[in-house]
């Protein structure tokens, strides 16, 4: 969870600042989607469960987290797997190991980074997708045509923006 992804230059700070933690509104928007829970607590819909692959490094305090995280999905019907990497291997840019943060094959990841400039801007730009509708020009936001720009083309190992966690969608058994 990120609620500030920017705190500083003023300009740029942004007014999400609240970070509601909830299983029990997690319990009432599943059961709204139609996610219910089976007679062993993991909730299924149309016959997939909803379970989820968590993995991070090696690490005491990445192992609480991971743990406190791991008992608020279970409290809201979600089976969850925790996976500790060796750190050596998961900041590895091993293109054969499954187990790196390049990879992703995992639910949800944790792990820290941080922008190495103290330009905004440039730190956005890690954000930027060709999908993206919005881009930055001159501190300001605006609407422009989707389509690469010149810092997101043909760097695919760039860091990653900051993100203490990241997580994909998924509801398939694993």
């Amino acid at each position: 969870m990120t609620s500030n992804i920017i705190s500083d230059p003023p300009q740029y700070r942004s007014s999400n600042t609240k970070v509601e933690f909830s299983p029990e509104k997690a319990n009432a928007l599943l059961d709204e989607a139609g996610w219910r829970k089976g007679s062993d607590g993991i909730r299924a819909k149309d016959g997939v469960k909803l379970q989820v692959l968590y993995q991070t490094s090696t690490n005491s305090v990445r192992q609480k987290t991971q743990q406190i995280l791991k008992d608020a999905f279970e409290k809201a019907g979600i089976k969850t797997e925790l996976k500790s990497v060796d750190a050596g291997i998961y900041f590895s840019s091993d293109a054969g190991n499954p187990d790196t943060t390049a990879k992703f094959y995992a639910d949800i990841e944790m792990y820290t980074s941080y922008n190495v400039l103290p330009d905004p801007q440039s730190y956005f730009e890690g954000w930027l997708t060709e999908r993206s509708p919005r881009r930055l020009t001159s501190g300001r936001a605006t609407t422009t045509p989707a389509g690469p720009t010149p810092s997101t083309t043909g760097s695919s190992s760039r860091p990653r923006p900051n993100s203490t966690s990241r997580s994909a969608p998924s509801s398939s058994s694993r």
